[in-house]
């Protein structure tokens, strides 16, 4: 109760203490929109905009954080300026182009982070997933500070990644090249890996866990137990 939700680029706050079952620019039982005005938490501020007369669309935002973004239509009724985190100071220098959506939601992340494909990118998570599966990273850095109960199935080269977890790890099937790798959590099992011309460094406060079938290949995997107990 009394919490404010930004919500296609309205604020809501809520009047019952209950999320509700649809968003908030429909569910006029739990939230209650805020109108547009300075002493309401709105930030007004220019931005150079692109703007087509034909289709009375704007094409394109660019603000003073240096952020740019292309008009991108989602699978979401919202488009990628819509979906996009503007007036965040935190949020700058991205450049979201060529049919891309960069979109920063206000609520925790509780499932996967799976099938993405960075490419000289950073993806950066301090959230709660289940899951780290089915990721190709090339030429990207990526960190992950959550707790995580799989790292598996992972395609990584050329890159840097780093993975913090309070939960026992299962890392299994990843291939991984050329790479760093940092993880350190609570022991599982590391197994079915393939470490080809990289560095792995696993810190560990258990020793119940397992290494097994793994292939190093011009490779250094160390484990470090930091709990000798």
């Amino acid at each position: 109760f009394g919490d404010v939700c930004i919500w296609s680029n309205f604020m809501y706050l809520n009047i019952t203490g209950s999320n509700g079952f649809a968003p908030p620019d429909v569910d006029f039982v739990n939230w209650q929109v805020i109108p547009y005005s300075v002493t309401k938490g709105y930030i007004l501020e220019g931005a150079a905009v692109e703007y087509q007369q034909s289709t009375n669309w704007i094409i394109s935002r660019r603000d003073k954080r240096l952020n740019f973004v292309e008009r991108a239509t989602s699978v979401k009724p919202q488009n990628s300026l819509n979906c996009f985190s503007w007036g965040y100071d935190l949020v700058e220098l991205n450049s979201i182009t060529l049919g891309s959506i960069f979109e920063i939601c206000n609520s925790v992340l509780t499932t996967t982070i799976s099938k993405n494909t960075l490419i000289n990118s950073e993806l950066i998570s301090r959230g709660d997933v289940g899951s780290v599966a089915r990721n190709t990273m090339i030429n990207s850095f990526a960190g992950w500070n959550l707790s995580c109960n799989t790292f598996n199935e992972n395609f990584i080269t050329n890159s840097t990644a780093g993975v913090t977890s309070n939960n026992d790890f299962i890392i299994s099937n990843n291939t991984i090249s050329d790479s760093s790798v940092t993880w350190i959590n609570n022991f599982g099992t590391i197994s079915f890996n393939q470490f080809l011309g990289s560095q792995i460094t696993v810190f560990t406060n258990s020793v119940n866990g397992f290494v097994r079938y793994n292939t190093v290949s011009n490779s250094v995997l160390n484990v470090s137990i930091l709990n000798d107990g």
